[in-house]
């Protein structure tokens, strides 16, 4: 499977969010990490259909997505609040998606019982929103997601809510959940240690570029530019003159 964004650009009022985006993404999890403002979640609204790009193509599987309504184009999408049905227990909740795309009774108890199982949410199909925790919901939020069997995941900032000793646990579990569902994720995150603990492939954005695209070693160890060495971790910088003889 494979994601691919081509020469994508996006204005909002004359004023450039993202300019000439290009990358690809297999069966693996690719971060996109940056500063507030910088172009991201704009990016994974584009792949999810929430906007149009002025310019530039998606392609998943090979199909043109560009003009494909969100609800056609079966991408499985997290966000950062969950968008939980607090009307709704945990059943109710991760089975909605299958609801409206008319499965039968059995199939979707069926579906839900494995992706109840693959988020270790056993025994908690009857319990209701409120009365779980963040990390609990977190994994209601993934059950939902993953239960369509979709042929992508969106993932915008799912753990910024959580504690710290909660957000370590919660990205091991993402990771091995990306792992064994061979699909590709796009992980949206400002934390650069998350993006570079987590991503098989990391793209450091700023202000609507992607300034380096590569495996987190490549990225911590051989920064491109003085932006990305700055944001992702820590250098010295010394002054220096030049002497003209």
């Amino acid at each position: 499977m494979d994601l691919r964004l081509e020469n994508i650009s996006k204005n909002f009022e004359e004023h450039g969010v993202l300019t000439d985006i290009n990358f690809e993404c297999g069966e693996e999890l690719v971060s996109l990490v940056g500063s507030s403002g910088c172009g991201k979640t704009t990016c994974l609204r584009l792949i999810a259909g929430f906007e149009k790009p002025d310019a530039g193509k998606i392609f998943l599987n090979g199909e043109d997505l560009t003009n494909i309504p969100p609800n056609k184009r079966n991408i499985g999408l997290v966000f950062q609040n969950y968008a939980l049905f607090p009307h709704l227990n945990v059943f109710e909740n991760i089975a909605y998606g299958l609801r409206l795309k008319k499965f039968s009774k059995s199939d979707i108890s069926e579906k839900v019982k494995n992706s109840i199982d693959l988020v270790n949410l056993g025994g908690y199909e009857k319990y209701s929103i409120s009365e779980l925790s963040g990390g609990m919901q977190q994994r209601v939020a993934i059950a939902r997601a993953i239960v369509i069997e979709p042929k992508a995941m969106l993932l915008d900032e799912p753990l910024c809510n959580l504690d710290a000793k909660l957000r370590i646990k919660m990205r091991k579990e993402l990771k091995e959940l990306q792992r064994n569902f061979e699909i590709p994720t796009i992980y949206v995150t400002h934390d650069q240690e998350e993006a570079l603990a987590i991503s098989d492939k990391v793209a450091v954005m700023n202000k609507g570029k992607i300034e380096q695209f590569g495996d987190p070693y490549s990225i911590y160890s051989n920064p491109k530019t003085e932006f990305v060495a700055k944001f992702i971790g820590i250098i010295n910088e010394l002054p220096s003159s030049i002497l003209i003889n």
